[in-house]
């Protein structure tokens, strides 16, 4: 847990003897902490104008935030603390530089992806180079060697880039997504030809039709309808090029990064008087590694500082794929702060990267990592009921073949059926099978479409992104923070959540 001294300013408010109590019902303890004076931070007010609902919102109980930060992440049941009571730090991970060996499972990984990719460029290329400027059948082989160099060129740049890049990619990452973002554009450049192609087709049929009935020679028409359709393939492919390069190339540049903050109220049936008005700040697909770097991470945890949310929850795809990236990536991610620690589950990504390297670089920094597990936010007894957050496991992990998948009865086992549960599930496909136990989940790994174009992911997905309601269940789907294959994103903004808990009815801002 965080040092709670270094949680704002303010008066400060002892955390001693008279909130153990309530501390030991709420976290068992492995050993009774000093007292602290930890300053009393007051949250933002929430965003949606004077007289808003939302920004009237109560603020949980002191007592049960007390216990909180007493409590904190641990391991084993022991906090983890460095030295003088301070957060512990990644520096425990430090990268092997010189003598680190990609493992073959990972080299033909990358090779499996390296080919799905570069096999694309290679049909697309020739296709779009043909339609912007006919080649003679001499030319053809002159146009089949640069297909090949190309295609060799980005066999050499996915596979060694995926493999031995630095975590933000250094100078391999402009190569990379040039790759990617190329095999993008020129994909939607053959099926834009392969239109033009029928539609040209079409109209040549259409004017041999009406040409006959005017009894014009054959040549004459078949020579004027393969002119038309070169005309028309050649004009959408140009179209195509000189349209989708500068969409790509902004939302590479300047989508990517161009982070939302949506602030929503959601209603939790039996939420305890005590936890009304607890925020929580969700982030998910942050995809650490070759494109999500230190500079993008550092521009997210500042602004999830300026939040102040009591919790922080990292619900999956913390890392892309790369295990090499782990140290430096938690080293990143040690900065965030929360009252009530920060929350994190794993996402079919890291269980690509490794789950148990990414579980354990969790732990090391103090995130506390749920894998089929729960903890309690309120106090127990006659009091009133409690608040559980629980975790589960990826649903595409025994697919994969590296965990077992979700389980939310093993997660609340021991736990009152009657308290209220706030779900963190990485794919929201398991909502409808859980929606009957859970007050709200939250989740990700849509990434909003992440190329939304015209809408079309709302036709593909059953959840895109976005609040949706069954019954008395609540379901967010965050668009999250970074991007998987081509770094872009259009129409789906990234985006970080602060979730305000109340037994009201909700308002959404």
């Amino acid at each position: 847990m965080h040092d709670p001294r270094v949680l704002g300013a303010g008066e400060g408010v002892t955390v001693g003897a008279r909130h153990r109590a309530l501390a030991e019902q709420v976290f068992p303890r492995a050993e009774d902490p000093p007292d602290v004076a930890v300053p009393d931070r007051r949250a933002p007010r929430l965003p949606g104008g004077q007289g808003h609902e939302a920004s009237r919102e109560r603020r949980p109980d002191p007592r049960v935030i007390g216990a909180l930060r007493e409590a904190g992440p641990r391991v084993g049941g022991v906090a983890q603390l460095g030295p003088n009571g301070t957060r512990a730090s990644a520096s425990g991970l430090r990268p092997r530089s010189a003598a680190f060996t990609v493992e073959p499972s990972r080299m033909a990984s990358s090779l499996v992806i390296s080919l799905i990719t570069t096999s694309t460029l290679a049909l697309t290329f020739p296709v779009a180079a043909r339609a912007l400027r006919p080649v003679a059948p001499r030319d053809g082989r002159s146009l089949g060697l640069v297909t090949l160099g190309v295609v060799a060129v980005a066999v050499g740049v996915e596979v060694f880039g995926r493999t031995l890049a630095p975590f933000g990619g250094g100078p391999l990452r402009v190569l990379i997504g040039a790759v990617r973002v190329s095999v993008l554009l020129l994909f939607g450049c053959l099926l834009l030809v392969v239109a033009a192609e029928l539609l040209g087709r079409a109209l040549g049929v259409a004017t041999w039709v009406a040409a006959r009935s005017r009894t014009l020679p054959v040549e004459h028409l078949t020579t004027r309808m393969e002119s038309r359709r070169a005309l028309l393939t050649q004009a959408t492919t140009a179209g195509a090029l000189a349209v989708g390069a500068p969409v790509f190339l902004r939302g590479g540049l300047w989508s990517r990064t161009d982070f939302e903050v949506r602030t929503i109220e959601v209603a939790i049936a039996g939420l305890p008087a005590e936890l009304e008005g607890l925020t929580l700040v969700q982030l998910t697909d942050l995809h650490l590694g070759v494109f999500t770097g230190p500079r993008e991470i550092g521009a997210v945890i500042d602004r999830v500082e300026a939040l102040r949310g009591d919790l922080v929850v990292i619900t999956g795809d913390i890392l892309d794929h790369n295990p090499r990236h782990i140290p430096e990536a938690m080293r990143a991610l040690s900065r965030l702060r929360a009252r009530g620690g920060v929350h994190a589950i794993l996402g079919n990504h890291d269980h690509y990267t490794g789950p148990a390297k990414v579980a354990q670089g969790l732990r090391s920094v103090g995130i506390r990592a749920h894998i089929n597990g729960s903890m309690s936010l309120g106090p127990d007894g006659a009091s009133g009921r409690g608040l559980i957050l629980a975790g589960v496991d990826d649903v595409m992990a025994p697919r994969i073949g590296t965990g077992a998948g979700p389980d939310l009865a093993a997660a609340l086992r021991g736990r009152d059926p009657d308290d209220p549960v706030v779900l963190l599930a990485h794919n929201p496909v398991l909502f409808d099978d859980v929606r009957h136990r859970v007050a709200l989940q939250l989740s990700g790994h849509t990434h909003g479409g992440q190329i939304n174009t015209f809408g079309v992911a709302g036709s593909l997905l059953p959840y895109v992104s976005g609040l949706y309601r069954r019954g008395d269940a609540s379901l967010y789907v965050s668009r999250g923070i970074g991007t998987t294959g081509p770094p872009v994103r259009l129409n789906a903004a990234p985006e970080i959540v602060r979730i305000a808990l109340t037994a009201r009815t909700p308002r959404a801002s």
